[in-house]
């Protein structure tokens, strides 16, 4: 099963003045000294922020060099500013979790203000927002499979309770649908059904 584990590291974060770390950018593992690392935390949020900004005003897509930043800086911030989880989290693989960290990065570098602080403090509270979205997205089956066990335990039948709720959906509740074209026929119909 897959999942991340505390404390199960392959290869070292931090060796005195060089630090490693999983390019998302590159898939491979890369290291960068501690000088290059202070240097890129400070200009890549920046760069990040302004692409963002621009995307933003005139709807236009990342150039390659700007995911190429993007991905950079969540790389960095996961496995260098302490971005990565400080708990199991089994189900929930170091994959998902870099996807949740960017959506989260990438939300929080919108409103972010250079002046108030630098990334690297708030790298934590993205790190924590993305705990909790993760954990909630793998927490919503189990959350399913209560409610089929409360419906069950209340003695409704559930092919009753779940043939409801398509009825829902035959009403017109579906939004691929589009407007519901009524002739006069239709009319009729709805007239005797009241």
């Amino acid at each position: 099963m897959k999942g991340i584990i505390h404390g199960r590291r392959h290869w070292k974060k931090y060796d005195g003045s060089t630090y490693y770390f999983y390019s998302m950018a590159t898939h491979k593992r890369e290291s960068i000294s501690k000088e290059e690392l202070w240097e890129l935390g400070k200009t890549l949020p920046l760069k990040v922020k302004a692409s963002l900004r621009k995307i933003e005003l005139f709807k236009v897509p990342m150039t390659p060099q700007e995911q190429f930043d993007a991905l950079t800086l969540c790389s960095i911030s996961i496995y260098c500013l302490n971005g990565a989880p400080k708990m199991d989290m089994p189900g929930i693989s170091m994959e998902d979790y870099s996807n949740d960290f960017y959506i989260e990065m990438v939300k929080y570098l919108k409103n972010w203000d250079p002046e108030k602080g630098p990334w690297g403090c708030l790298v934590k509270y993205v790190r924590l927002h993305t705990i909790r979205a993760s954990l909630k997205r793998w927490n919503s089956p189990k959350n399913e499979i209560r409610s089929r066990e409360k419906v069950l335990k209340s003695g409704l039948n559930e092919d009753i309770y779940y043939k409801d709720l398509e009825s829902l959906e035959d009403l017109g509740t579906r939004i691929s649908e589009g407007r519901q074209v009524i002739t006069d026929e239709s009319r009729r119909v709805l007239c005797q059904v009241r």
